[in-house]
């Protein structure tokens, strides 16, 4: 696969994240100000705990009929929202028996999938916002030749990009670790946060190895040395993976 640089947006209630990846935890109200003070952990590092979600339907490459178009309108945002909205509804029926067929074979309703049912909160197109085009680079030949495999499930992370269900994450802090525990597959990253250097580059993990540290009042967590077989998003990322999240609370 080529190499390139991608950086997109997550929404963690709410959460901004990028290869450069920027998580920020909570969203800032209409009329809330300066005011607001960082929580402080006992040992006074910026408290961050907490569960957080990171749904939306905001569509991670940008649509072809947007193309050129970075953000919509209020009402090309609500016109979206419903027609996305209505094409998600595991509820309705065709009238043809086809959708009953299907919903008895794999027993999901509208129930069980938590897309969520709002765009990014500046009415993205796209959460990629570089390249500008909010589109990947297309696949080389070898990426292409990639088979996929299920091992770590879809949107358990790292990066953690919205998904049908299981869009939670829970933060843990504690002297010289964070701890990211993902819903999905309830996978848990250790972060220390000691300096400590990454492993050597031959040493090499499904979810990369994580190195943390703080930045003002922002986590960076940046993580490397993953598999030649880890995905990012299609195609597979491989080895040459490099990931860098930033956490901040906003509110």
């Amino acid at each position: 696969m080529n190499n390139y640089r991608v950086v997109f947006v997550f929404v963690a209630a709410t959460a901004m994240m990028g290869l450069v990846v920027v998580p920020v935890l909570g969203q800032a109200r209409q009329g809330q100000q300066a005011e607001w003070q960082v929580l402080r952990t006992p040992d006074g590092q910026p408290d961050l705990q907490g569960v957080w979600d990171f749904r939306t339907i905001t569509p991670f490459e940008r649509p072809d009929e947007f193309a050129g178009k970075e953000v919509l309108t209020a009402e090309e945002a609500a016109a979206f929202r419903e027609e996305t909205l209505r094409l998600l509804d595991k509820d309705q029926r065709a009238g043809d028996g086809i959708s009953v067929q299907r919903d008895v074979a794999n027993a999901y309703n509208e129930f069980w999938w938590d897309y969520g049912d709002q765009l990014t909160a500046d009415g993205r197109t796209s959460l990629v916002i570089d390249p500008p085009s909010g589109r990947l680079p297309a696949l080389t030949a070898e990426a292409v030749r990639r088979a996929d495999r299920c091992i770590l499930g879809f949107n358990s992370g790292p990066p953690m990009t919205p998904s049908a269900y299981n869009n939670n994450f829970q933060l843990f802090q504690t002297p010289g670790y964070v701890v990211i525990l993902n819903e999905m597959v309830h996978n848990a990253r250790i972060v220390p946060l000691d300096g400590r250097p990454h492993l050597p580059g031959q040493l090499r993990q499904w979810v990369g190895d994580s190195r943390g540290y703080w930045d003002g009042d922002a986590l960076v967590v940046e993580t490397r040395n993953f598999l030649r077989e880890t995905g990012f998003v299609r195609g597979g990322s491989g080895a040459k993976l490099e990931l860098v999240e930033r956490f901040s609370r906003v509110n």
